[in-house]
């Protein structure tokens, strides 16, 4: 497996999820140029006498380092996509786009809306951004052959918040409304395609992931967008992924849009969000363009908060990890002390049911008390030190020895 981006713990949120009241629409470029929610395919536009772009695996590199091998859509110069939906987007959107070019030099049209009757736009003028007529803005940092997150949030006021990379690259007045779509136009949104009214100034490039809503989108949901970037290169396009607390247990249910290639997923727990151990495998479905639901049951989750993530595994040995969902069993816990011991506990409550269980972090049993003593104290000193799940009467607690 290639080296993952070291600040991309895919963490809390999926993409999807951070425009709640707005429908959103997505495409992951899994060899398709269909979207999400009912949003619209997308269609290849071309001009210059460029060739139809294709699809292909390739590795996605960026500025902070490398995701993995991702199947991405890749545009000729001349060539891009064209995104067809009338009245919905109009003068308040936010845009994401995982893009690269292959060259820099000269200008490099990023999106129209003016369906490509108009030099007005959005590019990269050699390594800066440029939002033609008006000149270019921010710092010129741009790199060929290197993938850039670029988000555009517009307000109904003008104002055009552009972030690069999930951090906000400069802020721009769209006081002559270059950079919408009327309410009552029918036209579409281009990316990539340069128009033919001066002589064709295209650049080749390929496309991960893309995303278009008609509300304004928080600094903070655009930065967790960054933070979960490296997700999109999964094999798989993970539509859904929540945990659920259910009679003391943690049900785990996810669903798929498309499939490549996935031998299986690997569930893995954790209690602090760092440190994850195997907690079971659920098999993949291979190759598929349906939705598929998958679902998992951890019968002993941990006393206080359960992190959990999907380890999708393909069938060459290639592995990527999904975002993380949690559950809080802090509530329903038996309390007991000391935590971290050196071997003897007291549990507050004496009364148990069903004995007490101790287990290591990969859900073995290594012992088992059928009556707790009157006084509630409880000898674990034959023990190594380590971690171990202290389970009572159907709930599990984190337990650390240590001698």
């Amino acid at each position: 497996m290639r080296m993952r981006l070291t600040p991309f713990i895919l963490f809390l949120i999926v993409i999807s999820s951070q425009v709640s009241s707005q429908t959103l629409h997505e495409y992951f470029f899994n060899n398709s140029l269909a979207g999400t929610n009912s949003g619209p395919t997308l269609t290849q536009t071309l001009s210059c006498g460029a060739a139809a772009g294709a699809f292909g695996s390739q590795t996605i590199t960026t500025s902070a380092g490398t995701c993995s091998v991702a199947n991405v859509f890749c545009f000729n110069a001349g060539g891009g996509v064209r995104y067809d939906n009338p009245n919905y987007i109009t003068n308040q959107y936010t845009i994401h786009l995982f893009f690269k070019f292959n060259t820099l030099a000269g200008y490099s049209r990023v999106i129209d809306f003016s369906n490509n009757t108009s030099d007005n736009g959005v590019y990269l003028l050699n390594n800066c951004l440029n939002f033609y007529p008006t000149g270019s803005v921010g710092a010129c940092t741009f790199v060929a052959n290197t993938y850039y997150l670029m988000t555009f949030v517009r307000n109904s006021a003008g104002s055009i918040s552009v972030y690069v990379n999930g951090t906000l690259f400069t802020t721009y007045n769209d006081a002559t409304n270059n950079y919408y779509r009327p309410a009552t136009s029918t036209t579409p949104i281009i990316f990539f395609k340069d128009d033919n009214v001066v002589t064709c100034e295209a650049k080749a490039g390929c496309i991960k992931y893309a995303s278009i809503t008609s509300a304004t989108t928080s600094a903070a949901a655009v930065a967790t967008t960054w933070t979960n970037i490296c997700s999109v290169v999964l094999p798989i396009e993970l539509s859904s992924f929540n945990a659920v607390e259910k009679e003391n247990k943690t049900l785990l249910n996810w669903s798929t849009m498309t499939e490549s290639n996935n031998e299986k997923f690997e569930v893995e727990r954790s209690s602090d969000g760092i440190d994850f151990v195997k907690i079971g495998e659920v098999k993949g479905n291979g190759n598929s363009h349906r939705e598929v639901d998958y679902n998992f049951t951890d019968h002993s989750p941990l006393r206080g908060i359960n992190y959990y993530r999907l380890k999708q595994v393909d069938y060459s040995g290639e592995s990527r990890y999904s975002y993380l969902v949690n559950t809080n069993f802090e509530s329903k816990a038996r309390c007991f002390y000391p935590n971290p011991t050196d071997g003897i506990i007291t549990l507050e409550q004496k009364g148990s049911k069903s004995g007490l269980s101790i287990k290591n972090m990969l859900g073995e049993e290594v012992k088992f008390i059928n009556e707790i003593p009157a006084d509630g104290k409880v000898d674990l000193l034959e023990l190594p030190s380590g971690s171990y799940i202290l389970m009572i009467d159907g709930v599990a607690n984190r337990l650390i020895i240590a001698k």
